[in-house]
């Protein structure tokens, strides 16, 4: 069936703290009574714009459209989308044009755990996706011929998105304008006339590292990663970075790009282009069509096991490097308290909880570690996991439904039965240990007990603001001491927030205070956060490489 096709003319003119939109849409017919268009209220955990029918000025051939406002929560996508739609009170006749201001959010002001998908700015300059402002149809399926013109104030502030520079045309669905990222205004670039590059970085603020050196080093993994996964005349790729208040880096990917929200906290060189590498590998790898988050531990996966893979086969990074990351990531897996968390429960927990966020990572990469090594042994080392993962690829690129049961049919003619078992295993949540040289023939597999440290309810609940404690463990330490589930949180002591990724969120000390507001007034309830040890296996260099 052939998608409907509507004509889009976007204008963009920004200001310092928000963005006029005009919309002007052709071919697109809305019926009275009936959702005719829609912006995301919630995406991944990121709030949209709180547009209300009265912020939005429609009018069409006869005039003036009044608009109302409805929602729509589709099944499929649980907590991790919502919308809230515009219904117009008559048909409408010809073209619609809509006029609408959307919001910039500082910088620096409180940012809850998600993507980077709203719009933030500082020094006159802002960052962030489409998803989160634009009204596009409520009809997803409906293909855009679209237009974007942007009209400055200042004369030397320029617009980039991952689909064009300046302004610019393109042929795209809904979901895939969506996804597109933005960064405009004095925004600096890399190089001079970035935007047609192979590579391009555009950035604000004020990045805590030397952004020439680090997107030098982005543009060589990018031809790795060009090479190793056999892109055909690559499109260029953008490299957006912006700041956030937060100590660790974060970050979105999305096709052709991805957005850098650059943290405070003292990163090492190495585990920021780990970083780097992990984001960029998505768009090579793409993600498989299902319900969001059902199938993360493919994408977030393959990016955690060939961040490291390449990053060593194209001498990125140097062994220590490579160590430290694997074990970072193996104790981070090893060390979880969702450790044997069935996968099927994770995308509805997957924004509440760091620990469910962390399994798509995790357990992901050692899947992958451990399926490469069984691919090995059963093809007596003519084959590995690069085999599927290329197919897989080149599947995509033909336009083939890129799903998991594509996958579960490649691993099938791979491996048999033995395949669809090893897959089934990882996703009840079986505790995975991959063989001794799984991460490389100079580390060895020792294994260990390790004592951990447990809050006794979910870190969000100190990291996301408002602080509400959540998901307290009625027989921990925690609520032994006085912590009541839905305590609002005044302050707190003994957890820091980690700069690590692939880590806990917080830091933990032995003893946590939490101060809690009681009707008494502020009342502090201090706790042990000792869990006792749990059983870890770590990959070390071996000791005749250390001589």
């Amino acid at each position: 069936m052939t998608e409907p096709e509507v004509a889009l003319h976007l204008t963009l003119a920004p200001t310092a703290d928000a963005i006029t939109v005009t919309a002007r849409f052709g071919g697109l017919d809305g019926s009275a009574g009936r959702p005719f268009l829609q912006v995301p209220r919630i995406i991944a955990s990121v709030s949209g714009q709180d547009y209300r029918a009265e912020d939005v000025i429609a009018r069409d051939e006869r005039g003036e459209l009044r608009l109302t406002e409805g929602t729509s929560d589709p099944e499929d996508v649980g907590a991790l989308f919502s919308a809230r739609t515009f219904i117009p009170a008559r048909d409408t006749v010809g073209d619609v044009t809509l006029t609408y201001r959307a919001a910039i959010v500082p910088a620096f002001s409180p940012r809850r755990p998600g993507p980077s998908f709203d719009l933030r700015g500082i020094d006159g300059g802002f960052a962030g996706t489409f998803s989160t402002f634009l009204i596009l149809p409520a009809d997803l399926s409906v293909r855009l011929r679209l237009a974007v013109v942007w009209a400055f104030e200042d004369g030397e502030a320029r617009g980039f998105t991952t689909r064009g520079a300046d302004d610019f045309t393109a042929d795209l669905t809904v979901p895939e304008l969506l996804m597109t990222f933005l960064i405009a205004g004095p925004v600096r670039t890399l190089p001079e006339k970035a935007g047609t590059a192979p590579f391009n970085a555009y950035w604000i603020g004020e990045p805590p590292f030397a952004v020439e050196d680090a997107m030098a080093w982005c543009t060589r993994a990018h031809e790795a990663l060009t090479a190793f996964f056999r892109a055909p005349s690559p499109a260029p790729y953008h490299f957006m970075l912006r700041p956030h208040p937060n100590r660790r880096d974060g970050g979105a990917a999305t096709n052709d790009g991805f957005m850098l929200e650059y943290g405070s906290g003292p990163h090492t060189e190495a585990a920021r282009r780990y970083m780097f590498l992990h984001e960029m590998v998505h768009h090579f790898v793409g993600t498989l069509d299902g319900p969001p988050g059902s199938t993360s531990w493919y994408s977030e996966g393959l990016a955690e096991h060939y961040k490291i893979k390449i990053a060593a086969e194209a001498k990125l990074l140097d062994r220590d490097a490579h160590e430290a990351e694997v074990r970072t990531m193996t104790h981070a897996y090893y060390t979880s308290p969702r450790l044997g968390l069935p996968y099927a429960e994770v995308p509805g927990r997957y924004w509440s909880d760091s620990h469910v966020q962390g399994i798509a990572y995790n357990r992901g990469f050692m899947y992958f570690a451990d399926l490469d090594a069984l691919i090995r042994e059963r093809s007596g080392g003519s084959r590995s996991l690069d085999d599927l993962v290329l197919a897989m690829v080149e599947d995509r690129r033909a336009g083939r439904p890129y799903d998991e049961a594509l996958w579960r049919a490649k691993l099938r003619a791979e491996l048999g039965e033995a395949g669809i078992t090893h897959f089934e295993r990882m996703l009840a949540g079986d505790v995975i240990v991959p063989p001794d040289e799984a991460f490389g023939a100079d580390l060895t597999r020792v294994r260990r007990r390790t004592e951990v440290r447990r809050l006794g309810f979910t870190d969000r609940s100190l990291t996301n603001p408002p602080l509400v404690i959540a998901g307290l463990d009625p027989a921990g330490p925690a609520a032994a001491a006085g912590l009541r589930e839905g305590d609002a949180v005044i302050a707190f002591h003994g957890a820091e927030p980690s700069v690590l990724h692939s880590t806990e969120a917080l830091v933990l000390e032995p003893e946590v205070t939490i101060v809690v507001a009681r009707e008494g007034g502020p009342e502090p309830i201090t706790f042990a956060t000792r869990a006792g040890g749990v059983p870890e296996h770590v990959w070390e260099r071996r000791e005749v490489e250390r001589r």
